[in-house]
């Protein structure tokens, strides 16, 4: 099965990435053979997880081969962050999966989760949200937003690398101002940048003539 940005950008009609993401049963097995035919190398990613990189000769294309978690494509896809991220291709049948109502989401412009308790299986979908957002301009769900403020005080749980990665890309992001105001309406802006609480405090002076709260922007 096709899955992840891949499968996600083609239906939002966005330019495909070199990078293939398939999830499969016995996936090294896979992967092994998938490098015969290609003549491409392999890369173990992850060994415990079963995760390895099939580069290509051209050295720009390449396939992520990972092993499919739980005991069908569907367990697969109930594991995923977001609905929009957990629509899977049937390379066999020639045919979406979308359990989730990922492509409606993605038709309606909405950001919405799986499940909840996602969440606590990668507190760094927290940023992932905000990621999202800010590079596609989607509304965050009711229900997003409330378990976004519930995971609030364990956003800065991952690591740092893994969180500094996320917020770069969140501020590259075309709707990165839209998506820091839903961040601060979350409270979570405050979590990764504590100077934000100061800041706010800063009244009207002869230096400036607003307060330093983006409300008055």
């Amino acid at each position: 099965y096709l899955v992840g940005g891949y499968v996600r950008d083609f239906l939002m009609f966005k330019k495909h990435t070199q990078d293939r993401d398939i999830t499969i049963k016995n996936a090294k097995k896979f992967a092994e053979k998938l490098t015969e035919k290609y003549q491409g190398t392999m890369v173990i990613l992850d060994e415990i997880n079963q995760i390895f990189r099939v580069v290509l000769p051209d050295k720009q294309n390449f396939f992520d081969i990972s092993e499919m978690v739980g005991n069908n494509i569907e367990d697969d896809l109930s594991r995923r962050d977001f609905t929009i991220n957990a629509i899977a291709y049937d390379l066999k049948n020639n045919e979406f999966i979308d359990i989730f109502g990922g492509k409606n989401d993605i038709q309606n412009g909405v950001l919405n989760y799986i499940k909840e308790s996602n969440f606590e299986d990668d507190y760094l979908r927290i940023l992932r949200a905000f990621r999202f957002l800010s590079a596609t301009g989607f509304t965050a769900s009711d229900n997003l937003i409330k378990a976004l403020f519930k995971y609030k005080s364990s956003v800065l749980n991952p690591s740092p690398e893994r969180i500094n990665y996320e917020i770069m890309k969140l501020f590259g992001g075309k709707y990165c101002s839209k998506t820091i105001l839903l961040m601060d309406k979350c409270g979570i802006l405050e979590q990764i940048f504590p100077f934000v609480k100061d800041l706010k405090k800063i009244p009207p002076n002869s230096h400036h003539h607003l307060d330093l709260d983006r409300k008055s922007v």
